[in-house]
């Protein structure tokens, strides 16, 4: 049995470490890809097809990785767009390469401890199903405006009761009219044991979760609403195709980031709660 699990372990590790090491070699091949481009002297067009082999081989050996759909869409939009423009065309799909060459080998910045158990960060692009330990969490209501009040509310419980600041931040979603509104900031404690009120103190809820699932998929840059629902149509999509998982809460992001880290290395994941379905 043991040598089992540990065969499992092994197989495991091995499948990372090969997705790791095509993620760098593809990074490596689009990244030349691009730089090739500035120098060719070629039209839109030629331009287009020849970043679009670079795309298409990358996306062929990460099928199965997630960053696949987001090359096939950037080649999709690009031969669209060239359509129209085709200067445009060939330089947006350029911009879209290098910020996906840098999306594969991408490793965030974690400025805060995160809960005990905790996952590890999920990749840029990728779609995984994460498993959460149970946690302690303190929440308080947003009215979908600004975050600012929800978190200095949070920001002075965890002061006064000298609890440490930890990462993720916790935003959930529920949709209103088909748009997206903010409805929730937590702040997660680093151990569900530590010593704190519980229930309610003014506006912050103190609350403990059981452990649990969600669809995931990571993300860098802005968390703009845009990106935010165009992320949760994909994992709904994915979900779709899952008929081992049911969506079970509201659509999330975990933010991993303060404001003194640039736009560009921001790291956040953006997910819909799941659970297993016996088939």
């Amino acid at each position: 049995m043991l040598s089992a699990i540990a065969a499992t372990l092994f197989l495991s590790a091995l499948q990372a470490s090969d997705a790791s090491e095509a993620r760098i070699s593809h990074s490596q091949a689009l990244k030349a890809a691009v730089e090739q481009d500035k120098l060719a002297d070629a039209t839109p067009f030629v331009r287009v097809e020849r970043l679009a082999a670079a795309a298409d081989a990358a996306a062929r050996a990460l099928v199965g990785d997630g960053a696949e759909r987001a090359l096939a869409a950037a080649v999709a939009d690009a031969r669209w767009r060239a359509f129209l423009d085709p200067l445009e065309g060939a330089d947006g799909l350029a911009r879209e390469l290098r910020e996906l060459s840098i999306d594969l080998t991408f490793e965030p910045l974690m400025e805060a401890p995160v809960p005990v158990g905790w996952p590890e960060w999920t990749p840029v692009q990728a779609i995984l199903v994460q498993d959460y330990p149970a946690y302690r969490l303190a929440s308080a209501p947003m009215d979908g405006s600004s975050q600012t009040g929800a978190f200095f509310a949070l920001f002075n419980h965890i002061s006064r009761n000298e609890i440490p600041m930890t990462a993720p931040v916790e935003v959930e979603f529920e949709e209103d009219g088909g748009y997206l509104d903010e409805r929730s900031m937590a702040f997660l404690y680093e151990s569900p044991d530590q010593e704190t009120p519980a229930g309610v103190e003014g506006d912050v809820k103190i609350v403990d979760i059981a452990p649990r699932s969600a669809l995931t998929i990571g993300m860098r840059g802005r968390t703009s609403a845009r990106r935010i629902e165009r992320a949760a149509r994909e994992l709904e999509r994915v979900l779709a195709t899952r008929s081992d998982l049911r969506a079970s809460g509201e659509l999330r992001t975990l933010g991993y980031n303060g404001p003194s880290v640039r736009r560009s290395s921001n790291y956040f994941e953006v997910q819909i709660p799941v659970e297993r379905v016996e088939l």
